[in-house]
């Protein structure tokens, strides 16, 4: 289902369909485990690759800094967990917002 999300992401040409893809990414599991965080945040990493930095900026990141102040942990943990991953695979642009 997370490579699905990604891909439809992006592959869609309007950008409410975008955010509610990314959306429902960030929301599909209520707690998500250590493996589920992992697939997650490496689907993150390479919809960065595969988007460019410009465009993860403004569609992948609002979504994600969503999860920031989320009553659970486990979405605290994917918000940390996806940004150390994006900062690998980021360009010079990107990686000051994820730091």
């Amino acid at each position: 289902m997370i490579p699905l999300l990604l891909s439809c992401s992006l592959l869609s040409s309007r950008e409410s369909s975008k955010e509610a893809f990314l959306r429902n990414l960030f929301n599909l599991i209520k707690k998500p485990d250590d493996e589920q965080r992992e697939w997650i945040a490496k689907g993150c990493a390479t919809y960065s690759r595969l988007s460019g930095d410009i465009r993860c900026e403004a569609e992948l990141l609002p979504q994600l800094w969503l999860q920031i102040e989320h009553k659970y942990q486990e979405r605290r943990l994917l918000v940390a967990e996806t940004a150390g991953h994006l900062a690998t695979t980021a360009g010079p642009r990107l990686r000051p917002l994820l730091m």
